[in-house]
């Protein structure tokens, strides 16, 4: 997780300084930010909180190696 964010910190730089030598404005960056945002906001809509991952008994399982 540390990792992809990293390396979308790093990516986002390079393609935001080139959208704006394209454009000429920062629109172009706020727009495909307010995009992205959109997008993780509508996503998170379908997060089931409710719903279990990972069950007690196999969390300790591999916590025991067992």
């Amino acid at each position: 997780m540390n990792t992809a964010g990293a390396l979308g910190g790093l990516v986002s730089s390079f393609v935001f300084g080139y959208l704006i030598q394209r454009f000429q404005s920062y629109d172009a960056v706020l727009l495909s930010m307010a995009a992205a945002l959109s997008a993780g906001a509508v996503l998170w809509l379908f997060i089931d909180a409710s719903k279990v991952l990972v069950t007690p008994a196999a969390l300790c399982e591999s916590v025991d190696g067992k």
